[in-house]
């Protein structure tokens, strides 16, 4: 799940709120919103969800979130908010503007636990009928319902890595913090930086499950999930802009407040690219950090926001961070060590 909400920041200089151990009670929200909504209130921010113990998930994964971009980035982590709502419910303007004026760099339109599990239970069931058009209509329902609960009932990792990518445009690019433009994905970084960061958010075994497709395309051994060429997975946009077989849940997101699900039981040749996609921005992230030095990521970030390019950052300061100072240059590292790390189906036959 990917929100298409742009993100901001200042140069530098801009810094982001940071509340004391006592931070500012929740800021009332509009009276369009459910009333029964519960609100934590901590160091991070404010997260307002269906129940108590909610709202702290989600308060725990912005707390995870923001200690592992400081450790990164070596910036303070801005505050923002998550508030969580039913699947058809939108974030109205006014509350953004709300939590704006306490003090949120960002804010994160979520779906409520319960609205996430009946919107997944709607579209499991609407596949499996498909799929086993004479089953029972109580044995679809029990399966739909089952998966959903066990989708639903553990989003920590993917707010993570949500929090994440508002963590990294709220330091890099404040100014776009609220400004959404439907011909970008996400931020301002390029897709596959803006992705990868919110990667490093996440917990180790969602990052590891792409890693472990990744070893797959290497092989060979996905048809509809391969590898691609360096320069033109550097250039390539979100496969969310780009993949003309998307579902209708899917291409109806395109508000910037709200969250769009999809989920697929067999394995749909767009849902694989997608998630190949996903998988080599981890394994490109992993070789940038484990080849470059320590800041590699923070100083390419800070050279992107004022306005360079990649190749323009590598041909100034890419020595200085360990990297080659030309994108062929790179290419061929990148080369190199994935046939260390990801031999593909080649790798045992002599030249």
């Amino acid at each position: 799940m990917r929100l298409s909400l742009s993100l901001c920041a200042l140069l530098a200089a801009a810094a982001s709120p940071v509340f004391a151990q006592t931070p500012p009670p929740c800021p009332a929200l509009p009276d369009s919103l459910p009333k029964t909504l519960r609100c934590v209130a901590t160091e991070h921010g404010w997260f307002y969800a269906d129940d108590d113990a909610e709202a702290a998930m989600f308060a725990d994964a912005a707390r995870q979130a923001a200690a592992k971009f400081e450790r990164l980035f070596s910036r303070k982590a801005s505050v923002g908010a998550v508030v969580a709502l039913d699947y058809d419910q939108p974030l109205p303007d006014n509350a953004t503007a709300a939590l704006r004026e306490h003090g949120a760099l960002w804010v994160l339109p979520w779906v409520s636990a319960a609205g996430m599990r009946q919107e997944i239970q709607k579209q499991i069931h609407r596949q499996y009928k498909k799929q086993n058009p004479n089953a029972r209509m109580s044995a679809s329902r029990g399966y739909a319902n089952d998966f959903a609960k066990r989708i639903a009932g553990d989003t920590s990792g993917t707010v993570q890595h949500e929090v994440g990518h508002h963590l990294f445009v709220a330091a890099f690019w404040p100014r776009e913090s609220f400004v959404h433009d439907k011909l970008r994905y996400g931020g301002p970084a390029p897709d596959w930086l803006d992705e990868g960061v919110a990667m490093l958010m996440e917990p180790a075994p969602m990052t590891e499950g792409r890693r472990a497709l990744f070893a797959q395309m290497a092989a060979g051994e996905l048809k509809s999930a391969q590898v691609q060429p360096l320069d033109a997975f550097l250039n390539a946009q979100h496969p969310r802009l780009t993949e003309p077989d998307l579902p209708d849940e899917i291409k109806s997101g395109s508000d910037a407040n709200r969250v769009s699900i999809s989920f697929s039981l067999d394995s749909n040749p767009t849902f694989m690219r997608m998630a190949g996609y996903y998988a080599q921005t981890q394994v490109w992230t992993d070789f940038l950090r484990e080849t470059g030095q320590r800041g590699t990521l923070t100083a390419l970030a800070e050279s992107l926001a004022a306005g360079k390019s990649l190749e323009d950052w590598l041909g100034r300061d890419g020595a200085q961070y360990g990297l080659p100072t030309s994108l062929p240059a790179l290419n061929k590292q990148w080369s190199q060590w994935l046939r260390q790390h990801y031999p593909g189906p080649d790798a045992g036959t002599k030249p």
